[in-house]
């Protein structure tokens, strides 16, 4: 059974409590003014909360695709759109203004950089650099070797990481002991020190004498 909010007649889910829609509980007098009481230990659990979803690969990649998804309705980007229709008459005058005067000003000239040459060959570089990350450079031409070959990603990825470890297997073992370490050192690692190993002396001689040593 579809429901609908109570206030503004938008559809919501089965789920809500008070029979509103997002954009109308929020904007609730009773709901804003419980946010505003929340304690700082709240607003700290709050945001660990939404820090530690932020962080977790599967939940941003869901998120994304949903909001994708989302906005290709019809119905949502002409609400969007409307929205910012309405934002902007909710601006200041002046600033609306100086806006659109800033855009008639620098827009053509800021497009017409970004579409020179250099300009489309520097954003093609950062945006395979992106893509291309979990491939070291060196082994870019072998990506696309396999690539051309019918190879997909999750295999290519696999081979190529396979491929990068014997590399580094074979240089080890090209290595002296003494370069080894050398390389060791270079990648962080601390001399250990050496003390060398001592007889402990008597304090005294067998005679009662007391020992040189002291």
């Amino acid at each position: 059974m579809t429901r609908s909010c109570t206030s503004c007649g938008k559809s919501i889910t089965r789920k809500s409590k008070k029979g509103l829609c997002h954009g109308c509980s929020c904007a609730d007098p009773a709901v804003r003014a419980k946010k505003g009481q929340l304690s700082p230990e709240q607003r700290a659990r709050r945001a660990a909360a939404a820090r530690a979803l932020s962080a977790d690969p599967a939940i941003v990649a869901k998120r994304s695709a949903k909001g994708k998804e989302t906005f290709q309705r019809p119905e949502v980007r002409e609400r969007h759109y409307a929205a910012c229709m309405a934002a902007q008459e909710r601006m200041d005058p002046a600033v609306r203004e100086r806006q659109r005067e800033a855009g008639r000003a620098f827009g053509k000239f800021n497009l017409a950089h970004t579409r020179t040459a250099e300009a489309r060959a520097k954003s093609g570089a950062a945006t395979r650099r992106t893509r291309m990350a979990w491939c070291p450079e060196a082994y870019w031409p072998l990506n696309a070797k396999l690539a051309r070959d019918g190879i997909r990603l999750d295999d290519r990825k696999r081979m190529i990481a396979e491929q990068v470890a014997a590399d580094e297997r074979a240089k080890d073992a090209a290595l002296t002991p003494f370069e080894r370490q050398l390389a060791r050192v270079a990648a962080g690692a601390k001399l250990i020190e050496v003390r060398p190993i001592r007889r402990i002396e008597p304090d005294m001689t067998l005679g009662g004498v007391a020992s040189s040593y002291l």
